[in-house]
């Protein structure tokens, strides 16, 4: 029964480390099971890992897997070391001695590069010894860059099956029905009616449905004190004082809502708020790097489709070029009729509070439109996060970045008069 015994071992071994790791009561990320990592084109999943990939364990059913199991944790440890930057992580290596798993063993490993980029592992001890690992429970964060962001959360887009399910099951059902159908027609206006099969529609909608969970998650992490992984309330913006979510793509949440979803679909959502929960935990948001929301939608959206939708968005360096060419962008209103994923308005944020303007009238001083919903909402994210790592506070409005027809606004409304009160300061927009 190699499943069962796998399992025994694991849920063994898992309260082992609980016990031996006590803060991890006070501290729920410390203890984050079976991880998933996407790195260069592979998607490993860990049995265990705790803190951040600081800990990594492979469990195997029995002892005469223990040198098949041991290569797999040389290669969780080099991914976990080349992802986290740290000098070291430790590994475990456990396996089971009976038909059941009921008695095991496991030994303690830690692994480094050595000058040449050499894997090194050295034997620490075995079972009595493990709490030679409770050291690292203390501290400890993934780096925030764009490859560990989507090594991290790429593998989050394993859901879209079970999710896509899961919106078959309810798509009659008025609350989903009307939702899809408005941003279906989105998708049509942006791309051209009939460019799109329904099946394509669909696998788009599910898939911006998981990119925008993953975005809100990552800002009520920063705006709120209390963030508990495995409720599905951290994955929503229903709740907040104001909220910047798409609503055509809260559908999941509407129906729990109203009490649609059954248990088995309610225990899915959990699941899915756990991983990407776990996964926000993960990370030092005190420091950001750019775009790492345009760059969760280009990873998780194939550079096929993109091409197919005519969908190319400028590069950061040519951005940085163009706002410098046109000088100083203090005291001046910025209009992106186009906006797209919001490069060009975070980066002229970012010019204007370095040009000494204060950060909040800077950030009133943006205004964003695209006819792409999930564009709009990347941008409001993008420059939400920005705005909380120029002032170390979460926005009070949303940013002016508006889900409409540019060409249609700007020949309707005088720009003059609705943006621009009589004294020349620039008034928060509502549509």
């Amino acid at each position: 029964m190699p499943g069962t015994v796998h399992e025994n071992v694991k849920t063994a071994l898992l309260n082992t480390l609980r016990d031996t790791l006590n803060s991890y009561r006070e501290d729920p990320s410390l203890v984050e099971p079976e991880w998933r990592i996407h790195y260069k084109g592979r998607t490993n999943i860990i049995d265990i890992a705790f803190r951040n990939l600081r800990l990594v364990c492979e469990v195997e059913p029995s002892a005469s897997d223990k040198t098949i199991g041991f290569r797999q944790l040389e290669d969780y440890a080099e991914k976990s070391l080349r992802i986290t930057g740290q000098s070291k992580v430790f590994g475990i290596l456990a396996w089971g001695l009976d038909p059941r798993g009921e008695t095991w063993e496991c030994e303690v490993y830690e692994f480094f590069f050595d000058e040449d980029g050499n894997l090194v592992n050295n034997l620490l001890g075995n079972k009595p010894e493990i709490e030679i690992v409770t050291p690292i429970a203390a501290k400890g964060f993934i780096p925030l860059t764009a490859e560990n962001f989507l090594s991290i959360f790429f593998p989050v887009k394993e859901y879209s099956k079970e999710l896509a399910e899961i919106f078959k099951n309810h798509f009659d059902d008025e609350r989903v029905k009307t939702l899809y159908e408005v941003y279906s027609n989105a998708l049509q206006i942006i791309y051209g009616k009939g460019e799109l099969s329904t099946e394509k529609v669909k696998e788009l909608f599910i898939t911006h449905t998981i990119i925008q969970m993953i975005a809100v998650a990552v800002l009520n992490k920063i705006r709120e004190s209390i963030f508990r992984p495995g409720e599905l309330e951290i994955l929503t913006g229903s709740g907040r004082d104001f909220s910047i979510s798409l609503p055509f793509l809260e559908w999941w949440y509407k129906l729990n809502l109203f009490g649609r979803l059954e248990s088995e679909e309610v225990k899915f959502f959990e699941r899915l708020s756990k991983e990407i929960g776990n996964k926000v935990l993960a990370f030092n948001w005190k420091e950001k790097t750019r775009d790492i929301f345009r760059l969760l939608y280009e990873a998780f959206i194939s550079e096929e489709d993109r091409r197919q939708f005519g969908e190319y968005y400028t590069p950061p360096w040519l951005v940085n070029f163009t706002l410098e060419k046109l000088g100083s962008l203090k005291d001046k209103l910025i209009i992106d009729p186009f906006c797209g994923s919001g490069t060009f308005l975070d980066y002229a944020f970012r010019k204007k509070v370095r040009e000494g303007e204060d950060a909040d009238k800077a950030y009133r001083e943006l205004l964003g439109f695209d006819i792409n919903p999930l564009a709009v909402f990347l941008t409001r994210a993008e420059l939400s996060l920005s705005y909380f790592y120029l002032t170390g506070e979460f926005p009070s409005v949303p940013p002016q970045i508006f889900y409409v027809n540019s060409l249609e606004a700007v020949n309707k409304y005088s720009i003059g008069k609705l943006w621009i009160s009589e004294k020349g300061d620039v008034e928060p927009l509502f549509l």
